[in-house]
């Protein structure tokens, strides 16, 4: 209204918006289109029961299982491009019990990891990003350790 006092005014931050979605929402360069923290937690919840899988495969003394699980978990780690991605078991069939993104960079994706880690921190640098986007930023990537997410050589 024209002459009325402004007691309070905001704004989106369109830029640190887009990087944030990239990672909550979706990204066109993932299955589906889903976002990297999604993804991350999706991936990460099928490694939980690959887990379990696994170590109910072991204890039954079923070696063919054991190896077609780990086949799996190395296909949902790397992705279907990974470097150790395949038919590890030789039976002739490749199993990946992820979505082929994997967690890890390879030679086609990010990985979610990489790309949550990397958006985040993409979000807290823009111009228009926020104190709290910032410091949220600083806290994805304030652990030494997962700065070396797909490094081989660590």
């Amino acid at each position: 209204m024209p002459g009325a006092t402004v007691l309070w005014q905001g704004q989106l931050p369109a830029q640190a918006l887009m990087h944030i979605g990239h990672v909550l929402v979706a990204r066109e360069d993932t299955p589906d289109s889903i976002g990297y923290a999604v993804g991350l937690r999706v991936q990460a919840e099928l490694l939980q029961e690959a887990g379990a899988a696994q170590m109910a495969a072991l204890q039954a003394q079923d070696l063919q299982q054991v190896r077609q699980i780990a086949e799996g978990i190395i296909g949902l780690i790397e992705g279907g491009a990974g470097e150790h991605a395949g038919d590890l078991n030789g039976d002739g069939v490749v199993s990946n019990l992820g979505d082929g993104f994997g967690l890890l960079p390879n030679s086609t994706h990010v990985g979610y990891i990489q790309g949550t880690l990397e958006h985040a921190s993409l979000a807290g640098s823009t111009p228009d990003s926020t104190d709290a986007i910032r410091q949220r930023a600083a806290c994805a990537n304030c652990h030494p350790e997962r700065e070396r997410v797909g490094d081989q050589s660590a």
